[in-house]
């Protein structure tokens, strides 16, 4: 299903801790990765484009 992979074109700056520690991402721009059925609440257009934003625990896997 198209819809539960996609491609990662962009990232934030990582989940800040309650100490404020960064984790930072697992995932890098241009992989290509398998996204839980759940993800996919948030979609934009940017520039013209259909976006969906995900949270880092929606990814799966990277598969490329």
């Amino acid at each position: 299903n198209e819809k539960l992979s996609g491609k990662v074109v962009a990232l934030g700056t990582g989940r800040i801790l309650d100490n404020g520690k960064t984790v930072p991402f697992n995932v890098k721009v241009g992989d290509k990765v398998f996204l839980s059925s759940y993800a996919g609440d948030n979609e934009v257009t940017y520039e013209g484009e259909d976006l969906t934003i995900v949270d880092q625990s929606q990814i799966l896997a990277v598969i490329e």
